[in-house]
């Protein structure tokens, strides 16, 4: 059983991270730890860092906002049997806190939608970034239209980060590391080197966690990939660093900043 930590802000969780978690749940039993923070608390949260201590706006909706999320959180875990803690805010959540909790935490989950809330220009990557920098957990991306990935696409970059997000993969979610994998070399600026993904040692761990995997190294890069028609595949990208990824739309778990 893996203590997954989910993030979620205002008076609802988004139903692809409710999907997601039913579907993680049916391969590994998981002990869902739900952390509701009052709206936009998350963002603001993110942009204080760990040096500012704020009093966040807390009012009378947003209690009765939060008490409605952590009704709706435990019907669900209710009727899904899964097994769950919480965990509310009242305007006192600092960052060390997430930190903690990320570190006694196998994975966190949160939806996309919640890295662009108060972000004008609707770009959620320097939130991302933000969040990766403070946890201690792999994180999970969940797109605000999901469908069960039915394959999986590695951004491999030869590092050591990238070969422990490969192995984190499949050791926390082993019913999507079933799927069709895909390795793809990537760098830190995108650029193909598909000269990694011909190394010994990579070939006898993807067999050791993969059963259905293949290295496509003429598939290119990361943001060629998805700027293509490919972009619509039902897949999961898995990656060491958020620098690989070019674009949002997909569920994502990424390892480290």
């Amino acid at each position: 059983m893996f203590k997954v930590l989910v993030a979620s802000e205002g008076a609802t969780i988004s139903p692809t991270v409710f999907e997601f978690i039913k579907q993680m749940n049916r391969n590994t039993p998981v002990l869902l730890s739900g952390l509701f923070l009052p709206k936009l608390h998350f963002i603001d949260l993110l942009s204080a860092g760990s040096s500012v201590r704020e009093e966040l706006l807390y009012d009378e909706k947003m209690h009765w906002e939060l008490v409605t999320i952590v009704y709706e959180f435990i019907n669900f875990c209710k009727c899904n049997n899964i097994n769950y803690t919480l965990y509310s805010d009242s305007g006192q959540f600092e960052l060390p806190e997430l930190q903690r909790e990320t570190r006694f935490a196998d994975l966190l989950i949160i939806g996309e939608e919640l890295l662009k809330s108060g972000n004008t220009d609707s770009r959620p990557g320097k939130y991302l970034e933000k969040l990766l920098q403070d946890c201690e957990c792999p994180v999970v991306v969940i797109p605000e239209k999901y469908t069960a990935p039915t394959k999986n696409i590695i951004a491999f970059d030869g590092s050591e980060a990238a070969v422990l997000a490969l192995k984190q993969f499949s050791h926390l979610l082993p019913g999507f590391a079933a799927n069709e994998t895909l390795f793809v070399a990537v760098s830190n600026d995108s650029v193909r080197d598909d000269s990694i993904l011909k190394e010994g040692q990579l070939t006898e761990v993807a067999n050791s966690h993969y059963p259905f995997y293949r290295m496509e190294p003429e598939i290119g890069n990361m943001l060629e990939y998805f700027s293509g028609e490919k972009s619509s595949e039902k897949a999961m990208i898995v990656a060491a660093t958020c620098t690989a990824l070019p674009c949002f739309g997909a569920p994502m778990f990424i390892t480290g900043y």
